[in-house]
């Protein structure tokens, strides 16, 4: 997919950069699949749920990218902004694809073809 400058960085903007420690204390708990403690931070802080890490990536890419799916479900179900991108354009469900993808089929082994 093509976009424009203004339309990537509109994408890649997080609502909420600021750097605190309900911030650090979320993305501790996530990179150590605490999912009970994730929810509990959310609970007691919900405009952290769109939050950015320091390399730019929000709390449902992260959790994707650590494969916590159960968790990912979770965000969903709080309605966690899936259209926040990478600088390189990817979306949390992208990772989750690619990540669902590299441990089922790796190399694309077993795959059978039919040549029309």
């Amino acid at each position: 997919m093509i976009r424009d400058v203004d339309e990537k960085l509109k994408l890649a903007a997080c609502k909420n950069i600021t750097i605190s420690e309900e911030n650090e204390s979320l993305f501790n708990a996530i990179d150590e699949g605490r999912d009970a403690d994730v929810l509990a931070i959310l609970d007691q802080n919900p405009d952290v749920l769109d939050a950015c890490q320091n390399n730019a990536g929000s709390v449902i890419f992260t959790a994707a990218n650590r494969e916590r799916y159960a968790l990912v479900q979770e965000l969903l179900n709080r309605e966690a902004d899936v259209t926040h991108l990478t600088p390189n354009e990817a979306s949390p469900l992208d990772v989750t694809i690619q990540n669902w993808r590299r441990k089922n089929h790796p190399d694309n082994h077993g795959l059978e073809v039919d040549v029309v």
